[in-house]
């Protein structure tokens, strides 16, 4: 399980891994934003239900189910389809991007954060006065 030592550290191997698993959902849904899809599914990995909570309760997510290996996501829509429009991946599997709680911007759209073990936005950043790994940004 991992710490918060474990989270500072770009080279531990669970990081590393975690990031490819990253990689992939966010590609994954990105993809399905793209070609207005109002679902995808990813191979399920430890650290996606964290990530799906906080897709369900700032409303782009409406439910996910595991299915096998995979998990498929139903992405929220209104008249004019699903509310995703884009997912930009801000840290890569090869080049990781860290952000300070000072640097942490309130605006419109979601930044998803890696800080402290787990997984927050940047509202929750700006409250607790923390930085991290700055995952990705959905508009």
């Amino acid at each position: 399980h991992p710490t918060s030592d474990a989270w500072s550290q770009p080279g531990h191997p669970f990081i590393a891994s975690m990031r490819r698993c990253w990689s992939l959902f966010f590609g994954a849904m990105n993809q399905a934003a793209k070609t207005r899809r109002s679902s995808f599914r990813f191979k399920n990995f430890k650290e996606a239900p964290n990530l799906l909570r906080i897709l369900v309760d700032e409303g782009y997510v409406q439910f996910y189910q595991k299915k096998g290996p995979y998990v498929e996501v139903r992405l929220r829509k209104d008249r004019d389809g699903v509310l995703v429009r884009e997912v930009q991946q801000v840290s890569k599997s090869s080049m990781p991007k860290y952000i300070k709680a000072k640097d942490v911007k309130w605006d419109t759209r979601l930044n998803i954060i890696a800080a402290d073990g787990k997984m927050v936005t940047s509202s929750e950043c700006k409250m607790n006065n923390i930085g991290g790994e700055h995952l990705a940004i959905i508009r």
